[in-house]
């Protein structure tokens, strides 16, 4: 981590005492504003320092991905491709995917592509199914993104349900726009091993074009390619240990944890009913698009136009993937770029099954 991005991030974690000195010290209406504010700043500036960072990290090398060999580590008894006399043995694998924009599906898809004998299924596919999760599969990755340094709800749902019992392998990938993978790779470890008592056997975070346009615009052009480069080479250096069932620690950060802890619960306590900012305007076709690629089936059209049922995951995906760009939410996303994944259609983000 280079010593602008420290300093930054300090700045950013020095916010925290103040507002949290004037919430104490003023009257209450006053106290629930200001800290309110402080925690939307505090968001904000540490969104807009990883923002800012991505163009200066696509062009150089992955911290995580350049782990000393002595931090990786190999259980041959879990290893995925053995070679017995007569040939090679092949290890189911399932990676589960929750995307709004399509980062994480990309992800999953390039990660799919590179093994043998892989099922991909979106964790929205299971909203409306009960009881635990059993994996058909020896081996299952979770690939998702970062929401306010931690895990979309669904996906935190989604682990707390999962039976492990016969599963010999699991990792993750993060997908983030400006930082907090760690955290959430972190998050993801405690559900699992709290739920079957076997955690991440490793995580990576892959920094993707940010595209959280109820914060700021996503990246474009020259900058939005280098990005979507960078990962590409990320994710080549991750399934090679994944196809091996290699180990790895998990990475940690202290900033992020911090931000976590400030920003995660306040995210979490409004997150479903954040719709209420949506609106639609008269350039709505009635085309459907919304509804069908809503992950957390949040949407239903009335009389042709979207509605929002407040189960909102806030992936923002019917804002950036309307055709005529007909939903916003307030004037900001007015004039904010638009973003969809370019390995990835429409009608995969309509998949549900």
């Amino acid at each position: 981590m280079k010593i602008k991005e420290i300093h930054m991030k300090i700045i950013a974690i020095g916010l925290i005492p103040v507002f949290l000195v004037l919430a104490f010290a003023l009257p209450n209406t006053a106290s629930t504003a200001i800290l309110s504010g402080g925690i939307m700043i505090t968001a904000f500036v540490a969104t807009f320092i990883g923002i800012s960072m991505q163009k200066k990290e696509a062009k150089e090398p992955d911290d995580l991905l350049a782990i000393p060999p002595k931090y990786c580590r190999v259980d041959p008894s879990t290893e995925c491709q053995k070679r017995p006399a007569g040939g090679t043995r092949t290890m189911k694998t399932i990676i589960y995917y929750f995307t709004g924009t399509g980062n994480s599906l990309a992800v999953a898809k390039k990660i799919a592509a590179a093994l043998n004998d892989c099922e991909l299924v979106p964790i929205a596919s299971l909203q409306k199914t009960t009881g635990n999760i059993v994996p058909q599969a020896e081996r299952i990755g979770i690939v998702c993104p970062v929401y306010f340094s931690g895990l979309p709800l669904m996906v935190a749902a989604f682990a707390g349900r999962l039976d492990l019992s016969g599963v010999q392998y699991i990792f993750a990938v993060i997908t983030h726009g400006g930082g907090g993978g760690e955290t959430a790779i972190r998050q993801l470890d405690g559900i699992l091993r709290k739920r079957s008592g076997h955690g991440l056997d490793a995580g990576y975070p892959v920094t993707m074009p940010g595209n959280y346009i109820l914060m700021y615009s996503s990246p474009a052009g020259e900058k939005k390619e280098e990005i979507l480069a960078k990962a590409d080479e990320q994710i080549a250096g991750i399934t090679g240990p994944v196809s091996q069932c290699e180990k790895r620690a998990l990475p940690s950060s202290l900033i992020t944890r911090l931000l976590h802890t400030l920003l995660y619960p306040w995210f979490t306590s409004h997150v479903h009913t954040d719709d209420k900012k949506f609106t639609v305007n008269d350039k709505c076709t009635a085309c459907g698009t919304c509804a069908a690629i809503c992950p957390a089936n949040n949407i239903e059209l009335v009389e042709g136009k979207p509605v929002w049922k407040h189960h909102c995951e806030l992936c923002c995906g019917c804002i950036h993937l309307c055709p005529e760009g007909a939903i916003q939410a307030g004037k900001g996303t007015e004039a904010r770029v638009r973003y969809r994944n370019p390995s990835v259609t429409i009608a995969e983000l309509k998949r549900r099954s």
